[in-house]
């Protein structure tokens, strides 16, 4: 059992909500709503821990981000996702690098969730348009690392990264296999930008908790700033590839329309 430093008494709470992505899909957003629920703690000060990830990229992560030396998962709960928690029924946090690349599965990280929530934790999954979320994923990396070039080059150098990212009923696989379809909120990103008021409800249904109608609190974040210092023609691949990603991806959406049942508003069945 772990516990509070100087609390020995209190158990730490145990997780039991996590956003695992998708990244570039509006999660921020989603985590500043939940986290304005009295009812709710996110994790903080740091949204995406990592906390499930191996120690290798825990580390390697931290390291990067400020410099910390992490020696345990137990540092980075004590630091870095408890600070303002108060006792909250619910226990969450928002780490897309549960639903990126290969990740999940070289990492086994639906089983380690498994293993340290149970099997009642609920995830939620945020998708958008998948050629849209590889064109910000671009623009995130341009804006975020050392990292340079357009955009045909940039995708030529992590594409396996980006197309997979992007391929949702592949990244929602391991999650469904280990905790069920009724443990999984799907939602969508044309719903956080066009009709909130429906993606409240979903929320409240899947919580079951009286949350905030404040649509405010939905207020875009994270929003890709620079995306206007680029003629839109810069943000496209050649055209023969970017007919095969819409096969890829139409391939991928059609399983989720198959096992979830889900409409997204970018699939276009040929």
């Amino acid at each position: 059992m772990l516990y509070l430093p100087k609390m020995l008494a209190e158990p730490y709470p145990k997780i039991n909500l996590i956003i695992i992505g998708a990244q570039k899909s509006g999660t921020t957003t989603l985590y500043k709503y939940l986290a304005a629920q009295p009812q709710i703690h996110m994790s903080n000060p740091i949204k995406e821990p990592g906390y499930f990830c191996d120690m290798k990229f825990i580390q390697h992560f931290f390291q990067a981000h400020g410099e910390y030396k992490i020696d345990s998962r137990e540092q980075v709960y004590r630091r870095f996702m408890l600070k303002g928690y108060a006792g909250q029924a619910i226990f969450g946090e928002a780490s897309t690098y549960y639903t990126y690349g290969e990740r999940s599965r070289l990492q086994q990280i639906p089983q380690r969730i498994l293993q340290e929530c149970g099997p009642d934790v609920k995830l939620i999954y945020i998708m958008r348009d998948p050629a849209e979320r590889m064109r910000s994923h671009y623009l995130h990396i341009i804006r975020n690392s050392n990292t340079s070039g357009d955009y045909k080059k940039v995708f030529n150098e992590v594409k396996d990264i980006m197309i997979k990212t992007s391929c949702y009923h592949y990244q929602l696989q391991p999650y469904a296999e280990t905790f069920g379809r009724d443990n999984l909120l799907l939602l969508e990103f044309d719903e956080l930008r066009n009709n909130r008021p429906a993606l409240i409800r979903k929320l409240k249904d899947f919580l079951q908790l009286p949350l905030s109608d404040n649509v405010k609190l939905l207020s875009a974040a994270n929003v890709g700033s620079n995306r206007r210092q680029f003629d839109p023609d810069a943000l496209q691949l050649k055209p023969e590839t970017e007919a095969w990603l819409q096969d890829v991806f139409a391939e991928d959406t059609r399983l989720l329309r198959r096992d979830y049942g889900l409409e997204p508003g970018w699939f276009k069945e040929k």
